[in-house]
Order: structure tokens, then C-alpha cells, then sequence
């Protein structure tokens, strides 16, 4: 069975009817299977048709939506598709997160009908204490409720799910998707290119995630199998055995993930049966050079750039043989019903090869933030020559190159002043991760007071034994970016922490502190009071706990900025002018002091003065 929609509608079936549709023409295939079992598309929907049947009966409120606390596998694909035949809409919820959490969540929710299963009843409900919540056990569902599809007219405009996601500030927010909007990522993306029966498709996210929909849709509307996965569990070595044993042809998984996956296979891993790699972040040229030695040639990438208030906005398609210009790969042209404008921060459109934080016009962006209007006023505004054109303003940044592609260049947040230079933090991490033994890393900025930023970068190698330390990979790094784009400290990590949706969870990161870093030289304590005293400015002025007469102001992570502070309090204790530029040739203390001393000698005797240089010039211990 085939369903046709060209770029600008929409089918003529329902997700619910495109369900159906595959359950009638495939009763005996495998709709869904995990590490634990597998079910039929007969079976998963005679038991979605059972709990649409309750949930009509229950009269829940189809205003407010149905919150789903369920495993990862078969129980939340029963509980998400009866929630939809019974015309409401859901919000799943992650067990793995902290009650806490959850309770927020259910506050700004504030559903009255609860659908969970009989190894979370306890945690349901407490989550139900004290709230006017009806808590549905799925494995106690009647065997005699009707099993028969239940055929409810659902709007496009309907909603569809609201998915939580914590933005910038921490706090959960949900972001309402349309059953149009979910049509749209459909039939705009890989489903068009889904034969029945033809595929496997991995499911690494818990559905409580907006990346997760695709592939849930995508593969119970294809006719085809969705395979589910708990990483956490399994962990990485057990995911490349399940790959090859499940077949797998379709992977969506982070790029945080995916390196770390291809970083540990062994060099005789093959994967001939997968077809499709959709990695969701930055995709490096190295990233691709990595996928290309295990993957056969003819595995596609996906290179995308997608929202949760939006969905998919571009797409495109990398094979072996694709000239990739820079470091990393753009993220392809915007998808049929989107347009993407770029613009300065006076909300100007920024010339060609310019970068801007990306405007999508489109009428397939969420109504809003549910419960929050002001924060939906913030970043969705209505097109004012068309009623159902909504505008998004995204808070990421990016460019065209010279075909029109769009470079996705991270967060607008992540685009720092270091100095008054503008620096695109993930380009840093671009360059180090260019360095022969580095395996992973990340930049950030770190305020450091009166509105100055440093950069700091954390990074793990290619194997626990490689033998390249920070200050190896300082050196390294300073012959592939200019000085305003050095970190002031290299943070050597065994490994970068990710949350629970295989990202990089910067609050994780362990704080640099204040700590003398790696060097060559030893440390050598000041001699002299005038020593100990420059040490102390230096001290001071980079925020270290200690600086030895002999430590290079480059690899103590001095930058400019910081060399003309010194300069200036040296003239101010020494009374003496010694120019930032002498500084930034790896000037050390014991250095600068010789040149105070020269100074100094214009004004005193020769013997007194040789007296002084015999102090303070001899070799490094």
C-alpha cells in the first residue's frame, strides 16, 4: 500500500489510518521489538484499540493531555497510539528522571488521567498524591474491552504531543506538536523513501523526547519495525553487537553517541545491512571520514538542522564520495514548506556568506509553549500577511555558503566575545579535535568577572594510554588558531559527560578552578621579594593559585587582555613600563624581572647591578 503527498499537502490518511492501514496489510509482521519482546502489528493494535476504547469510556477532557509513564519498548507504543485513536493527545514522561523533575513537569501539565504500567504504580502514585489524577495501570487492561478500530475523525490542526525540553534556563517547557506538523516530518523526510517490510529502525531515544518522533512514526506507518534499545543498559559494546544481530538499516543517534561508538568498534567491525546514519548535531569532516571506514559506501547520512518547535527545517544528503569544504558539514537546504532568513542582532538580513541566528517562516511551527504565552510571544510571532504562517525565531546562528546550503553554527549563546572578537565555540572545538590523539571536545566561556570570558576546553583522547598531555595539546592547538581563540586551559577528561539523551551536559563539566597548569617546567617558587611579587601579579591577574619564575606566559594561558593588565601593574609596583608584546613571546616572571632589573640599572652602580642579573639568571632547576 502506497500513500501519496506532494510537497505542499498533506495524505489523505490520518497517522492513526496509516497505522491501521499497515496492522491490515501486515497482521503477522513484527510492528515492535526490544530486548525483552516483540509484538505484531495485529496484536499492538488490538491492544492500542483496547485502551482507546477505555480512555472514551474514562470521558477524559481532551483539553488537557494524557501524561504516559511507561518503559521503553512495547508498553509506550500501546499507550501512545490508544491515546490518538481515542482523539486526545499525551505527553510522555522519563522514569529515569527524578521525581522532582517529573513533579514539575506534572505542574505545568496539570492533566487529570495517567497512564502507566505495574513496575512504576508506586512512583505514579506518588506522583498522583495530592493531585486530581486518574491513574490507569496499562497491564491491568480488561481482555474484554472492544478491540476493534474505534475510527474517530481527528483534525490536522489537533495536537498532537507536548514534548518537555529544558532550554537554556533549566526549566522545563512543553512544546505542542500538531498532527500536521508530524505529517509534514513524514512525508518530508525518510518515510518517503520507506518500502513495508524493507526496514529496521533504530529506537535509542525514550519517546518523552522530540527526536524520538520520527523515528516512531516513521516506522509504525511504513509498515515496518521499530526496534528498541536502552543504551544505558547495554552500553556501547552491547549496542554494536545488537546493530548487526537485529539488522538494524536506519540509525538516528547523537553525534556525542555516535563518536563514542565508533571510537570503541573493533577495526573488523562491519555493518553491512545499515543504510542510513541521521546523527543528530555538528557532523565533523573527521566524523564522516570515521563512518566511512566501517560503514559501507553505500550508507547515507543524514546532515539535517531540526527545532522541537519546528521539526525538520533542512535536510541533505552525504555520501562517500561528498567534497566537504570546512570542518563541518552543512546541515542542507530547507525542507518543502519552510523558508530560513539569517539576521543581525537589529534583526536585519544579513549579506550572502554572513552569519545571522536563523528566522524559519513556516505553517508547520507549534502554536506555543504550552502554558507559557509570554515565552511563546518571545520566540513565535504570527506572519502578519498570512494568518497561518507562524515565525520562529530559533536563538541558533548560522550562514549560507555559496549554493545556498545553511552552516549550522550552534547556539546564539555559544557565538562568545573573547576580547572583543567574536568566537563560534564549536569551531574551537573543531580545530582541537583535528589534533592527532584527541578524540573528543567541547569549548566553553566561562565568565570571569567584570564581563570578561576565558575559554576553557575539555577534552578525552583516542585510548586511556595516549600519550599527549595538555600542555602537548596546548602547543599543538596554538598552530591552528589565533591567539583569541586559544583556551586559557586544556581539562583532560577520561570521558565527557552526557545526559540522559546521549548529549554532552555541560553542567557536568567539572570546574577548571584555579590550579597551576601542566607544564614543562617545574615549579620554582620567587626568590627574591621583588619575585614573589611580580609571581603574585601574575597570579592575580590569571587567576591561578600559584605562577613559577620560570612558567611561560602562553602556557599558563595568558591572552592579551591579560598581558596589558600585568603591564600595567608592573608600571604601577615597579614603576618600570614593560610592553604587553614582550609577554606574549612566552615571557616568564624570572624573564620580566631581568628587564625591570635592566631598567633599574640606568639608576645604580655596575657591581650592584651584576650583583642582581648573577640572582636572578641562573638555569632552571
Amino acid at each position: 500500500m502506497s500513500i501519496n503527498i506532494s510537497s505542499n499537502s498533506h495524505p489523505s490518511l490520518s497517522i492513526i489510518e496509516q497505522f491501521e492501514a499497515m496492522a491490515l496489510a501486515y497482521p503477522q509482521h513484527i510492528a515492535v521489538t526490544s530486548q525483552k519482546q516483540a509484538i505484531s502489528y495485529a496484536t499492538l493494535n488490538e491492544k492500542a484499540n483496547r485502551l482507546g476504547h477505555l480512555l472514551l469510556q474514562k470521558n477524559a477532557a481532551t483539553t488537557r493531555p494524557i501524561v504516559l509513564l511507561l518503559d521503553h519498548e512495547v508498553q509506550i507504543c500501546v499507550g501512545i497510539l490508544g491515546v490518538i485513536k481515542s482523539n486526545h493527545f499525551y505527553s510522555a514522561l522519563n522514569p529515569a528522571h527524578t521525581p522532582h523533575h517529573l513533579q514539575v513537569i506534572l505542574d505545568d501539565l496539570q492533566p487529570s488521567l495517567l497512564i502507566t504500567q505495574a513496575k512504576f504504580a508506586e512512583l505514579a502514585d506518588q506522583l498522583a498524591e495530592n493531585r486530581p489524577i486518574d491513574v490507569i495501570v496499562i497491564d491491568d487492561l480488561d481482555p474484554e474491552l472492544p478491540a476493534h478500530n474505534l475510527n474517530l475523525n481527528i483534525a490536522l490542526d489537533a495536537p498532537l504531543v507536548i514534548f518537555y525540553t529544558s532550554g537554556s534556563t533549566g526549566v522545563p517547557k512543553g512544546v505542542m506538536r500538531s498532527h500536521k506538523m508530524m505529517l509534514h516530518r513524514l512525508f518530508t523526510g525518510q518515510h518517503k523513501a520507506l518500502s513495508p517490510l524493507s526496514s529496521r529502525i533504530a529506537m535509542l531515544q525514550p519517546c518523552s523526547l522530540a527526536n524520538s518522533a520520527n523515528d516512531f512514526y516513521s516506522a509504525l506507518t511504513s509498515g515496518n519495525t521499530l526496534c528498541f534499545f536502552n543504551i544505558n543498559e547495554m552500553g556501547i559494546r552491547g549496542f554494536a553487537q545488537w546493530l548487526s544481530t537485529q539488522q538494524i538499516t536506519h540509525l538516528h543517534i547523537t553525534i556525542a553517541l555516535l563518536r563514542q561508538f565508533l571510537h570503541e568498534l573493533p577495526p573488523d567491525a562491519y555493518f553491512p545491512d545499515l543504510r542510513e546514519i541521521s546523527p543528530a548535531g555538528q557532523i565533523l569532516k573527521q566524523d564522516l571520514s570515521h563512518i566511512w571506514r566501517y560503514f559501507s559506501g553505500d550508507v547515507t547520512v543524514i546532515s539535517r538542522y531540526s527545532a522541537s518547535e519546528a521539526g525538520q527545517i533542512t535536510r541533505t544528503e552525504i555520501y562517500c564520495n561528498t567534497p566537504i569544504s570546512g570542518n563541518v558539514a552543512p546541515v542542507g537546504f530547507a525542507v518543502p514548506g519552510y523558508e530560513i532568513t539569517l539576521v543581525n542582532e537589529h534583526d536585519q538580513p544579513v549579506p550572502q556568506g554572513e552569519s545571522g541566528e536563523i528566522i524559519v517562516r513556516s505553517k508547520f511551527i507549534t502554536n506555543g509553549y504550552w502554558n507559557k504565552p509570554e515565552l511563546t510571544n518571545k520566540a513565535i510571532t504570527v506572519d502578519p500577511s498570512a494568518p497561518n504562517i507562524r515565525i520562529y525565531r530559533t536563538g541558533d546562528w548560522g550562514r549560507f555558503d555559496g549554493n545556498g546550503c545553511l552552516e549550522f553554527l550552534g547556539r546564539k549563546d555559544d557565538r562568545v566575545k573573547i576580547r572583543g572578537f567574536t568566537v563560534e565555540l564549536f569551531e574551537v572545538a573543531a580545530v582541537v579535535m583535528q589534533i592527532n590523539g584527541v578524540k573528543e571536545a567541547i569549548a566553553i566561556a566561562k565568565e570571569v568577572g567584570a564581563g570578561d570570558k576565558k575559554l576553557l576546553c575539555y577534552w578525552t583522547a583516542t585510548t586511556p594510554d595516549t600519550p599527549l598531555s595538555n600542555l602537548d595539546l596546548r602547543h599543538a592547538a596554538a598552530e591552528r588558531l589565533p591567539n583569541f581563540m586559544m583556551p586559557a586551559a586544556f581539562i583532560r577528561l577520561l570521558a565527557l559527560p552526557l545526559n540522559s539523551t546521549g548529549k554532552i551536559d555541560r553542567t557536568a563539566l567539572p570546574d577548571a578552578g584555579h590550579a597551576r597548569p601542566e607544564l614543562s617546567a617545574n615549579y620554582v617558587e620567587g626568590r627574591t621579594a621583588d619575585e614573589k611579587q611580580l609571581a603574585q601579579i601574575w597570579s592575580d591577574v590569571l587567576q591561578l593559585d600559584r605562577v613559577g619564575i620560570h612558567d611561560p606566559f602562553l602556557d599558563l594561558g595568558g591572552n592579551s587582555l591579560q598581558a596589558m593588565r600585568i603591564s600595567s601593574r608592573v608600571q604601577q609596583a615597579f614603576q618600570v613600563d614593560i610592553p604587553p608584546a614582550q609577554l606574549l613571546k612566552s615571557a616568564t616572571v624570572a624573564q620580566m624581572m631581568i628587564a625591570i632589573t635592566q631598567y633599574r640599572s640606568r639608576q645604580i652602580d655596575d657591581d650592584t647591578l651584576a650583583a642582581l642579573l648573577d640572582t636572578l639568571d641562573h638555569p632552571i632547576p
